[in-house]
């Protein structure tokens, strides 16, 4: 479950940003990129009314369960919506590229009480990790394209606001003991796919594929990044017992969806790391390369 963008303009309802290929290069982004510089219209991430049925957090929590959720979309308000809520209302991230910028004020953290501790994650006095953004590009630095700095620009967001969101879920859950459930999104990794696929697979370019020794620089990047998801999701859960269930499901445009299963740092298949598993399951397309974590203390059918 996901949204780009919701469009506020003078005299129209709320309506959704048509984002449907890549936004780099997407010409109804770039239009409207060019009124959101002139201030003409405004974009914010989707709020709740903006979804017509309740997301499984809200079914969770008015069934009893005590569910949270952190930054997925359709988080704001976060009021009324599960037993803990990190909205993606807070944290900077991409969609800064069209002026969409943290808020500031109630509804982003529920419950209240715990706003502080929640809120800190993202604060603008915590410095981004330069130590990630070197592990996937070592360097020397070299002169760049426009284009290829903007892609950069993305890779550094996107590590940035994922690491963000790992130390906000830590938090969670060990504020949240008994949290029952839990899902985290992490909108990295389709940022990061949509910036250099054609660096992984060059390949499947033909003579548009990028130069030489940019897809030597640059072809690891994707593979280095869902290392470091599967190093923050080992490492953002704390010792539980009895073990949790955790879940990734990838969303892709080539395929239904596919959830995959482990247990607290475990793995899935045969001695391979759980994103090692999904590193190809999007066929030749970035698209829609979104990874959610869903942690259950308990399987999730005996709720049903």
């Amino acid at each position: 479950m996901y949204a780009d963008l919701t469009v506020h303009a003078p005299g129209l309802p709320l309506f959704d940003a048509p984002l449907d290929g890549n936004v780099l290069f997407d010409p109804y982004f770039l239009v409207e990129w060019k009124l959101l510089g002139r201030g003409l219209i405004s974009a914010t991430h989707p709020p709740r009314s903006m979804l017509h049925r309740p997301p499984v957090w809200e079914l969770l929590s008015r069934a009893g369960v005590e569910a949270g959720v952190v930054r997925f979309d359709f988080t704001y308000p976060a009021d009324g919506q599960a037993s803990i809520v990190v909205s993606n209302w807070v944290g900077r991230d991409n969609w800064e590229l069209a002026e969409v910028h943290p808020h500031q004020g109630s509804g982003l953290i529920v419950p209240e009480s715990l706003q502080e501790e929640l809120l800190a994650p993202f604060s603008d006095a915590v410095s981004f990790d330069e130590r990630l953004f070197h592990a996937l590009l070592p360097g020397p630095a070299r002169p760049r394209s426009v284009h290829v700095a903007l892609e950069i620009r993305m890779l550094r967001g996107s590590l940035d606001i994922d690491q963000r969101t790992f130390d906000a879920s830590e938090r969670v859950l060990r504020l949240q003991p008994t949290l029952q459930f839990l899902a985290v999104y992490l909108p990295g990794l389709d940022e990061v796919c949509h910036a250099f696929w054609l660096y992984r697979f060059p390949e499947e370019y033909g003579e548009a594929k990028p130069p030489a020794a940019d897809v030597a620089e640059f072809g690891s990047v994707i593979d280095g990044y869902l290392e470091f998801l599967d190093r923050g999701r080992r490492g953002s859960l704390p010792p539980i017992r009895p073990r949790p269930t955790l879940s990734f499901s990838p969303i892709t445009a080539m395929k239904p969806p596919r959830t995959i299963r482990c247990g607290v740092g475990g793995t899935a298949g045969s001695g391979s790391s759980l994103l090692r598993v999904l590193r190809f399951r999007t066929a030749r397309s970035p698209s829609r390369c979104r990874i959610t974590i869903i942690w259950c203390r308990r399987s999730p059918t005996s709720w049903v």
